[in-house]
């Protein structure tokens, strides 16, 4: 009997011992939350995981993600601005700037050019590869009223936007994207994932003293294992595609060196930029008034911000020059040569943003002129390299820098 008594009040005290710790480490959490200066932070992340980093390699590239406390691809971002003006970015992998540093990223180039002009601002890049209209309206909506920017640029994908929105192409392709997590850094243990958001909760104070937290992605060996998958679910029409392509297309696909959602899309669906090309096409239509309904979504969050919008288009490889069609063709895609001097891309981007009141911009004269004298994609991946990149920012900053002197006027206006 006394033995059981003991062991209960041992138990007791033990029990005691340990929530009093547990209760002393949680106040002492807090207590160094006076001398730690935090940024804004978000507990699930924007976009990404909060404060994370990543490493990609293939033959073509090789870079780090750092994804901020806020979780997007980029430096730490206080809120409210200090001073200055904030442009917030939204867009796919060519915004996320996918096979270049951060810094490469036309974003990041263009905050550059017009600090170099004399402008205080700041470019917060909201890029997410294998996004589509839809998710560029989700991040909208989230990111508004945190970041609070005064000015929003979405950067719509020439041709491949538009034909995200086709359930065809989201039956066929798109469903794989999820697997491929090209730069999403999400992690498949949901209990790994639960621990996590309430260690940031007890602790928030003393974890955001670590930075970087590394995320485990063998992209070569995903990829290859992917690309298998890809070449077994192949129908017998699909396989002869296959079998027919660029010998080192079909290398780099099965050793893990390609996207498999580039090959697949192309396998499956040949026709994909070809489909959508001529905007009377009444389906086209259809997916330009889809287009218009996601534009309108984020038209709806800029403004509930007091924060204007514009919308640009990013240059893609298939429209940019007759070289890089033809290197497009290298994938199996069925292209006409009309495509490299066609303006149809730009204007089914201008026809949604019309129908919701947005005004659109493009550099595509700009561009390809450019693209006849250098290489601006990665020739295989088909992103941006460095020099697109740069080209683009190069393009885009006079057209930022008049829609600043506009708001700078409009605000002296009110005032």
């Amino acid at each position: 009997m006394k033995d059981t008594r003991a062991r209960k009040r041992n138990f007791l005290i033990s029990c005691s011992i340990f929530l009093c710790f547990f209760l002393l480490t949680i106040l002492a959490d807090r207590a160094a939350g006076f001398f730690i200066k935090r940024p804004l932070q978000v507990s699930q992340g924007i976009i990404f995981p909060p404060s994370s980093k990543q490493n990609y390699r293939t033959p073509e590239f090789a870079f780090t993600a750092h994804i901020n406390s806020l979780g997007f691809r980029d430096r730490e971002f206080d809120n409210p601005t200090i001073g200055g003006t904030r442009i917030v970015a939204i867009g796919d992998s060519f915004t996320y700037g996918w096979g270049v540093e951060i810094n490469q990223s036309w974003t990041k180039v263009l905050e550059e050019n017009l600090r170099k002009k004399g402008y205080a601002l700041e470019v917060a890049n909201l890029g997410q590869p294998g996004a589509s209209p839809k998710t560029y309206a989700e991040i909208a909506e989230k990111a508004a009223p945190l970041l609070k920017p005064d000015l929003l640029v979405v950067a719509v994908l020439q041709g491949d936007d538009l034909a995200s929105l086709s359930a065809k192409y989201n039956q066929t392709v798109r469903k794989t994207e999820g697997h491929e997590n090209q730069g999403q850094l999400e992690s498949d243990n949901s209990l790994l994932q639960s621990l996590s958001k309430v260690s940031y909760r007890l602790y928030p104070n003393f974890l955001s003293l670590l930075k970087g937290r590394a995320f485990d992605q063998p992209l070569q060996t995903l990829w290859r294992e992917q690309a298998q998958r890809v070449i077994d679910e192949l129908t017998p029409e699909e396989k002869l595609r296959f079998d027919n392509l660029d010998g080192q297309v079909k290398n780099s696909f099965e050793n893990g060196e390609l996207n498999p959602a580039l090959l697949q899309a192309a396998l499956k669906f040949p026709e994909f930029f070809l489909e959508n090309f001529d905007t009377n096409e009444p389906e086209t239509r259809l997916l330009i008034l889809e287009m218009a309904r996601q534009l309108a979504r984020i038209k709806e969050a800029a403004h509930a911000q007091h924060s204007q919008v514009i919308v640009v288009s990013i240059p893609y490889k298939v429209y940019a020059s007759p070289r890089d069609l033809e290197s497009s063709r290298r994938l199996g895609l069925l292209l006409t040569p009309e495509m490299a001097v066609s303006t149809s891309a730009d204007e089914a981007i201008k026809a949604a943003c019309v129908h919701v009141g947005l005004e659109f911009f493009e550099v595509t004269a700009g561009f390809r002129g450019k693209a006849l004298e250098s290489h601006l994609f990665f020739d295989l991946d088909g992103h941006f390299n460095s020099s697109g990149h740069q080209t683009f920012a190069d393009l885009l900053t006079p057209i930022l820098e008049q829609r600043l002197r506009m708001m700078k006027k409009r605000s002296a206006n009110s005032e």
